[in-house]
């Protein structure tokens, strides 16, 4: 018999798992995308490359309540995982620096800058805890990521771990601010709801799938984009 494990435990766990899964599933699609990727578990998105000038931001914001009411959550995001790209090495082939050695500033956000952040190319939050909905500060924090960006817009994903689909269907279908939902067992759950699921569930399902919802193993294929 196998012991569930504590509600808190199960995320970390699965966070955990999906973290080396999205690692592995890249790593082996990287002759695709060349670069120094590695993904980070948890932290504040103002250490990554792209939002840098929310750092300042954040440090007045913990010591003024009437900042930090005033931002929001703008500076103050914590997506469960980051897949990032490291800044160029000085051992790298200089593509992106002799193609754009007349611009003032390199193409690519990671190719010549030396402040030395990782920049992020796919924040997700993770759905692990069935018995609870989406997190609605997802897609406020999806939008934050939008606005404050300075350089190229990341990847933005929900990676869920929920049997019903009336739970993720406001985050699958209609407008939004991420660019999907990555169910870790897609296949299944579209195999239970056609044999014991009503009409609704049925037409729920179908209509994520034409949406935004996609199976966890599409994931690395999005992120090489």
């Amino acid at each position: 018999m196998i012991e569930k494990g504590a509600g808190q435990t199960a995320g970390k766990d699965a966070e955990t798992v999906c973290a080396r899964f999205v690692a592995a599933g890249f790593a082996a699609l990287q002759h695709l995308r060349p670069g120094r990727f590695k993904v980070a578990k948890g932290g504040a998105i103002v250490r990554f490359d792209q939002y840098q000038p929310l750092a300042a931001l954040d440090r007045i914001a913990r010591t003024s309540r009437a900042v930090a009411t005033a931002l929001g959550a703008g500076c103050l995001i914590r997506p469960d995982i980051v897949h990032c790209r490291a800044p160029r090495a000085g051992d790298e082939p200089a593509t992106a620096r002799a193609i754009g050695q007349r611009s003032h500033r390199p193409p690519d956000a990671t190719a010549g800058r030396q402040r030395g952040a990782p920049a992020a190319a796919g924040p997700a939050w993770l759905q692990t805890d069935p018995a609870r909905r989406p997190r609605p500060e997802t897609q406020p924090e999806a939008l934050n990521l939008i606005r404050n960006r300075k350089g190229k817009l990341p990847h933005v994903a929900v990676i869920a771990v929920e049997p019903m689909p009336s739970r993720i269907a406001s985050l699958a279908m209609g407008p939004g601010a991420i660019d999907g939902v990555c169910h870790i067992a897609l296949s299944e759950l579209q195999a239970a709801v056609a044999q014991g699921g009503n009409a609704g569930s049925r037409e729920s399902i179908a209509a994520m799938v034409e949406g935004r919802m996609r199976d966890l193993a599409d994931l690395p294929f999005h992120l090489i984009a």
